[in-house]
């Protein structure tokens, strides 16, 4: 049976070409810019459900908060499990 692994202590890198440092660790993983304060948190369970077809979490950002700014920018939408736009 394959067994989880713990980290001992975080993995941190720094991505000089990127400007950006990452750090893996029990909870997720980290991206902040070089020399910032502020963490930007990915967790385990929404990298794992990107690999569901049911409900990702990329799908349900597109189909929810994407569709909301997208109408609010005027645009006309014609796609799959969206609304369609009215004909003018």
């Amino acid at each position: 049976m394959s067994q989880l692994t713990r980290f001992s202590r975080p993995i941190v890198r720094h991505l000089p070409s990127l400007n950006l440092v990452l750090r893996f660790d029990d909870s997720g993983i980290s991206v902040r810019a070089y020399r910032c304060r502020k963490w930007k948190n990915v967790t385990w369970a929404q990298l794992a459900s990107l690999s569901d077809d049911s409900m990702p979490v990329v799908k349900a950002c597109e189909v929810k908060d994407g569709l909301r700014v997208l109408k609010a920018l005027g645009a006309t939408i014609a796609s799959e499990g969206s609304e369609v736009a009215p004909k003018q």
